[in-house]
């Protein structure tokens, strides 16, 4: 996983640490919550608002119907996120400002990805391909790590809402006689999603 200053999470931890009166709904405490859960939980919301910032340039910038679609549940993958966050009285530390984020490798990202979209409809989807397959990568190493049931849930929903972008980025590749080839999962995985259907993902 990417790296986030040392900091940030001091910051994360003073605010939990500050907040155990109050217990979630579902009865998890807030101290079942460990430093890696918190610094997953803050990676993963600005890695799925880099996500919906790029797909919405994008979208803007060629009019491919799929950017907005995917854009839309990028919003909704990060709304779980800060619903999840609320739910253990984490206060979410990221900037509401398209393009702008906190993590300074997020920040790269983002820009490396636009640059390169920017230049035809075809790269735009391979973009957006290369964008699923690190969320995809990202969430299977993270539910490895950690043993939080109710993050283990949350981010099995998310993988499989990324693996349904999957299978449309690479149809929309295909209907341009592209494709796309994993950069970060293997290309045995990259084949099985692409071999399934579309998937229900509960409330994604």
């Amino acid at each position: 996983m990417l790296n986030v200053k040392f900091a940030l999470f001091t910051v994360l931890l003073l605010m939990s640490n500050a907040c155990t009166d109050d217990t979630p709904s579902d009865n998890t405490s807030i101290d079942s919550l460990t430093d890696n859960d918190l610094e997953t939980l803050q990676f993963l919301l600005e890695e799925e608002k880099m996500a919906r910032d790029v797909y919405s340039l994008l979208g803007d910038e060629f009019g491919i119907q799929i950017f907005k679609n995917i854009s839309n549940s990028e919003q909704k993958h990060m709304d779980f996120i800060l619903e999840t966050m609320n739910a253990y009285n984490i206060d979410p530390i990221y900037s509401i400002d398209a393009g702008e984020f906190i993590n300074t490798e997020i920040q790269n990202l983002y820009n490396t990805l636009t640059n390169n979209g920017m230049n035809s409809p075809v790269d735009a989807l391979i973009v957006g391909a290369t964008i699923e397959d690190l969320d995809i990568y990202d969430l299977d190493q993270n539910i490895a790590s950690i043993i939080n049931e109710t993050l283990i849930q949350l981010y099995a929903k998310l993988k499989c809402g990324s693996e349904n972008h999957m299978r449309a980025f690479a149809e929309n590749l295909q209907n341009h006689q592209s494709n796309y080839s994993p950069q970060y999962i293997s290309q045995s995985q990259y084949n099985d999603i692409l071999s399934g259907g579309h998937q229900h993902c509960g409330s994604l």
